[in-house]
């Protein structure tokens, strides 16, 4: 899939990379998509090729610490000033797409700890809720499959208030992101994905996952929620009952014997078409 690459200051003077990808016809929406951890916009290119020829335009930014400028300055890979950064860009984005694509819907899709972004990015502050008509969240990072011992958790906590650079190599088990190895091998070794984090974020994502959780009922645009019954990455359990709090403004679908990575995983065209099903009706 070809696009279009431009890259943007952000207020702040941080640098990010936004990708435009646009159908010959004119398009029926424009999806905004936040990716995960250690992902970019070459993660989401199969996603991207799908709505297209479905005439949905898709725009993504890869996120601070992330992608073609984080591998090109390794010191800043896994690494922001705070995870509030992350949804400043995402509104700096929204913004960009009014302007690029006035007077069409506007959609959000969120994957795994972009699912927490989004969340909190429509949570936090409730009146962002009518910058979008719909919301697609998938594998949610509301807490971990495996959750660090308690007292990884209280030194990650004082690292990431001595300093934002303080990082570690997760450890994330890559053979639960999909059951294809060899599709997994090629996304995860290609140089620009990576399994670093700062403890800054770390302890911030999961204080985020946290608030999500607690305030699940004050999501009240169309959303569709997606859960990989075996997602050995992120919390099934933790997502299941995020959905039971949310009302009936949410549809809820879990994949039998999915792994996290849904729209790489082996049911990965038909949860396309139901999220393509989704914005359509």
């Amino acid at each position: 899939m070809t696009g279009t690459y431009e890259f943007l200051e952000m207020a702040d003077g941080e640098k990010i990379r936004l990708g435009l990808f646009i159908p010959e016809k004119q398009p029926k929406g424009v999806i905004q998509l936040i990716h995960g951890f250690g992902e970019y916009i070459g993660h989401y290119l199969t996603v991207i090729d799908y709505f297209v020829s479905e005439n949905f335009a898709c725009v993504m930014h890869d996120q601070r610490g992330h992608g073609i400028l984080a591998a090109e300055s390794p010191k800043k890979r896994g690494v922001a000033e705070n995870y509030q950064k992350f949804l400043d860009d995402a509104l700096e984005v929204r913004e960009i797409i009014t302007q690029r694509f006035p007077n069409l819907p506007i959609y959000l899709m969120g994957h795994s700890m972009g699912g927490n972004i989004i969340l909190n990015l429509l949570l936090k502050e409730p009146k962002n809720q009518q910058f979008y008509q719909k919301a697609i969240v998938e594998s949610p990072w509301l807490d971990l499959a495996e959750s660090p011992a308690k007292v990884i958790q209280i030194l990650a906590k004082i690292g990431g208030k001595i300093s934002p650079k303080l990082k570690v190599h997760t450890g994330l088990k890559l053979e639960a992101i999909a059951h294809d190895a060899e599709l997994v091998k090629q996304v995860t070794k290609d140089g620009i994905y990576h399994d670093i984090l700062s403890l800054r974020l770390f302890t911030q994502i999961k204080e985020a996952g946290e608030f999500a959780q607690e305030n699940a009922t004050a999501l009240k645009i169309p959303t569709l929620l997606f859960c990989a019954e075996r997602d050995g990455i992120c919390s099934a359990p933790v997502i299941r009952n995020f959905a039971e709090n949310v009302g009936d403004n949410l549809k809820f679908v879990e994949i039998s014997d999915g792994y996290h990575a849904l729209h790489l995983d082996t049911q990965a065209q038909q949860v396309l078409a139901q999220m393509r099903d989704f914005l359509e009706n």
